[in-house]
């Protein structure tokens, strides 16, 4: 009796033991192959860039094609002179963006040389001379000081429109020329200047390039009115197609 209580004690210990050992060797196999756990990391956000501000003012440069013409009216007559040609100046301005406003407010001033010219020649005989008349004219100097309306399509393009103030110089030259077929004389030649004040308006886009540079877009026009002719006067009207470019000075 002593020795079946003592192979049933032993053979539950012996069991127990197997139960632990088993227990104990199979821990390990499970932390040795944890379960795959996937985790997502989003991606790093996009670097900032601020929005463009047009505040501040600006220097840049113009120039363009342009054409036009002088009216002359008198008590009974009129007439027309047409011309064209390239103008090339120089432009200074300031612009105020309010904060998160699509419109910018400014003013701007500009002072351009002009190259347009129109001319006729009228040719007449007398006897063995031929008698040649020619008269050119156009305007010298436009310079226009105005104030700018404008609204952003993105921050970076804007359309704008301007109207203020005008200012120019145009010259009038004729010339007198006789040829007897074999020598040719100039006679007779004078110039005169006259200046003109007047107003002007335009439209344009304008779009930033880079942090500092724009370039922009431009049709103006230009009324003068030069002088009084007694009954009459001498007018002029420019129409002007410009392109530019303009560097921000900081704001």
């Amino acid at each position: 009796m002593r020795s079946l209580r003592r192979f049933v004690a032993l053979t539950g210990v012996m069991g127990a033991l197997l139960v632990g050992l088993g227990l104990t060797t199979s821990v390990p196999a499970i932390a040795a192959d944890p379960p795959r756990v996937d985790i997502y990391l989003p991606p790093p956000p996009p670097a900032y860039v601020p929005p463009n501000d047009w505040t501040g003012p600006y220097i840049g440069v113009r120039g363009g094609y342009s054409w036009g013409r002088f009216d002359i009216t008198t008590q009974h007559h009129e007439w027309e002179l047409p011309f064209r040609g390239f103008d090339f100046g120089v432009g200074f301005g300031v612009n105020y963006q309010p904060p998160g406003s699509r419109v910018v407010i400014g003013a701007d001033i500009d002072i351009m040389r002009s190259w347009q010219r129109g001319e006729h020649v009228k040719e007449w005989g007398c006897g063995c001379y031929t008698y040649t008349l020619t008269t050119d004219w156009g305007p010298t100097w436009v310079g226009t000081g105005a104030v700018r309306l404008g609204f952003l399509l993105t921050d970076r393009v804007m359309v704008y429109g301007r109207v203020g103030i005008a200012g120019g110089i145009a010259s009038f030259h004729a010339a007198l020329d006789v040829s007897n077929g074999q020598n040719t004389w100039n006679v007779w030649d004078a110039t005169a200047t006259v200046a003109g004040f007047g107003w002007t308006w335009g439209v344009g886009i304008e779009a930033m390039l880079g942090d500092r540079v724009s370039a922009f877009a431009e049709f103006r026009r230009v009324n003068l009115n030069h002088a009084s002719l007694g009954n009459g006067a001498l007018t002029s009207t420019q129409n002007m197609f410009l392109v530019g470019l303009n560097i921000q000075l900081g704001n």
